[in-house]
């Protein structure tokens, strides 16, 4: 029995929360140029839908589409760009990860930030740990060590 990898479900793999639907007017439309843009998505592991026009389901089809065969482009599932097989669609592809990588970076960004400041807070309203008898013994110790020390030094400066 002859089994084939599905990408949908390939766990192996890392794909980026970016889709590109590919809206036709039948899904048995379907030519060189847009099997070129699918092998292209799957390699830059970006995955890739085929649907029909539904301008009553789909205010994206209403709104954004000139003309078919066209491509939406998705980013978390919130709509990106429309694009056509005549306007540089292996850039416009491009230009969405990048766009991708960009929020990213600028949350993560953003949340380090968060967490400087929430750390920050902390330690200026948190309570002042008392020290143990232990601590302040040493400490004192210190402080007398360091007092004998000057004393013997400035006997040895007035013996000269």
């Amino acid at each position: 029995m002859k089994t084939t990898k599905n990408p949908i479900r390939d766990k192996e793999k890392h794909y980026y929360p970016i889709n590109i639907c590919c809206v036709l007017d039948d899904l048995s439309d379907y030519d060189e140029n847009i099997l070129a843009i699918r092998d292209f998505t799957n390699s830059m592991n970006i995955l890739f839908i085929r649907r029909e026009f539904d301008s009553l389901k789909y205010t994206d089809d209403r709104n954004m589409i000139r003309s078919l065969p066209a491509f939406h482009i998705y980013i978390q599932n919130r709509y990106f760009r429309t694009f056509y097989l005549n306007t540089r669609p292996y850039q416009h592809i491009q230009e969405a990860l990048e766009a991708y990588k960009l929020q990213e970076k600028n949350n993560l960004r953003r949340k380090n930030r968060f967490i400087r400041w929430y750390n920050s807070l902390l330690a200026f309203f948190q309570p002042k740990a008392k020290k143990s008898q232990l601590q302040t013994k040493i400490e004192l110790a210190k402080l007398e060590n360091d007092r004998k020390i000057r004393e013997r030094m400035q006997l040895n400066v007035t013996e000269w």
